[in-house]
């Protein structure tokens, strides 16, 4: 019986054996099996890093694309503004930019196919796309490399390449290439390769803009004017309401400044207390304040967008931009639905192309130029002789534009003529600014206005208000003008 038991104790003893060697192997599976889940990590990790670099590398030659587009679109809307300064004049330039508003209400809410349009742009300029719907870019797309001649420093900027190219097309004197500082960097040449890809990107971009209804660039404003004219009501406006806006705006424009920016409304009467909100600490808490108080409370900060403005505001309202610009109050006639229209259709790819290169900056850039700064002269005279030929001009077209049937308009311009002096001119701000220069690239970068600017303007707003509603008495400046503007 011990031997029995000597036997079944050591069968026992093998057992643990056994079983010691089974939890080693146990303990083996284990390690094995966390280096396996540590592979795998590793694995997920190696994955996770190659993702991330091949999304970086994508982000950046995405960011190269944008960064390249952006300095070709700079390029090409400084070429089409030197076009449209030098070839159109300030009624074709004041109806083009009419006209380009009431595409805006009509295409309204067209982001979606707007954004498949620019792709579709990126595609045709490198040969990428199949469509045939964009009829403004060449069906075989075609770059021409212009190498600027420079000596010295280099010509960085889009506004000084177009300098050069421009003057080597035009023709500028020996000493305008001496006296200019960008022109200082350009080489003055006659029969160069840079004279000859100057004069084929010219042409291109040239032929580009007035092919567009295969006619002169002034009868296709004209065209697209009367097409879109006749779906619109316009608000009326008294012949001395519409001289007196205008000396309104001259008493306030007096450096280059981007008036795009200022896309309030003219007609809401809570900026009649914008100066005081904006300007004067509130006591009362945000809490306390009516609705209007809060919402005006939010235009004190010059950031607020324009999407944050509409939640307040709504779609339709007279913009300070287009009061600034002498566009007039238009709204699309009750019942009809331009949009639905076949013909109206046709133009949708042309208001894209214009919108793709921001058209209304460049409208409202040269409209400015012509209408409020090249006016300007060393005599007081000659200058309150040439704002009072624009005064005449505006008048006659305003009054064209909006009214069924025109009045005598003879009566207002003798008033204009012999009662308006300098004085009702003078500017509200005589101060002078530095950055006159850089307006157009700053519209273009969407620069914000300064602070100080920004308040002055809208302090503004508030004569605006009154002239829309004939409340000339509310405001010493319109009661005096309207006196002498009124038979």
């Amino acid at each position: 019986e011990e031997d029995v038991k000597e036997e079944n104790n050591g069968e026992e003893d093998v057992k643990e054996e056994n079983n010691g060697e089974e939890v080693i192997e146990e303990e083996n599976n284990g390690e094995e099996d966390v280096k396996e889940e540590n592979n795998g990590e590793e694995d997920v990790k190696e994955e996770n890093k190659e993702e991330e670099k091949k999304k970086e590398h994508e982000d950046g030659v995405d960011g190269e694309d944008e960064e390249e587009d952006e300095d070709e679109l700079f390029e090409e809307e400084f070429i089409f503004k030197q076009i449209i300064l030098d070839h159109i004049d300030m009624e074709t330039i004041y109806k083009f930019l009419i006209t380009y508003r009431m595409m805006e209400k009509v295409y309204d809410n067209i982001d979606k196919e707007f954004k498949m349009f620019l792709n579709e742009k990126k595609k045709f300029k490198k040969g990428q796309s199949t469509t045939k719907s964009i009829e403004l870019f060449n069906k075989a797309p075609e770059s021409t490399h212009v190498v600027y001649p420079v000596q010295g420093a280099l010509l960085d900027l889009a506004q000084e390449r177009m300098e050069c190219l421009m003057a080597h097309l035009f023709g500028v004197s020996k000493n305008e290439y001496e006296s200019n500082p960008t022109l200082k960097t350009c080489m003055s040449c006659e029969n160069c390769t840079f004279n000859k890809s100057a004069k084929k990107v010219y042409s291109k971009i040239f032929n580009e803009l007035t092919t567009i209804y295969q006619n002169t660039l002034v009868n296709f404003v004209n065209i697209y004017f009367h097409e879109f004219k006749k779906y619109f009501t316009y608000e009326a406006f008294e012949p001395q309401q519409i001289i007196a806006k205008l000396i309104l705006n001259y008493k306030l424009i007096n450096s280059k400044l981007d008036i795009t920016q200022l896309f309030h409304s003219i007609q809401y009467d809570g900026y009649l207390k914008y100066d005081k909100i904006c300007n004067e600490s509130v006591q009362e808490s945000y809490q306390m304040m009516t609705k209007a108080q809060q919402d005006l409370q939010l235009l004190c900060d010059r950031n607020i967008s324009l999407k944050k403005y509409k939640k307040i505001f709504g779609e339709n309202y007279y913009t300070y931009t287009d009061a600034l610009t002498m566009v007039p109050n238009m709204n699309i006639i009750d019942g009809m639905n331009p949009k639905a229209l076949e013909e109206i259709q046709e133009f949708k790819s042309t208001f894209f192309f214009f919108k793709s290169i921001h058209f209304d900056k460049i409208l409202t850039n040269c409209l400015m130029e012509k209408m409020y700064f090249k006016v300007k002269h060393d005599d007081p005279k000659k200058e309150l002789r040439n704002k009072k030929s624009v005064c005449n001009k505006i008048l006659e077209l305003y009054a064209k534009i909006t009214m069924e049937q025109k009045p005598s308009l003879k009566s207002y311009k003798m008033l204009l003529k012999n009662r308006v002096t300098q004085k009702d001119f003078e500017y509200f701000n005589t101060k002078k600014r530095e950055k006159d220069e850089s307006l157009f690239l700053n519209m273009l970068k969407n620069e914000l206005m300064e602070e100080e600017d920004y308040n002055e303007f809208m302090k503004q707003i508030p004569k605006y208000y009154y002239l829309l509603n004939k409340e000339y008495d509310q405001d010493e400046f319109l009661q005096q003008i309207m006196e002498k503007l009124t038979p």
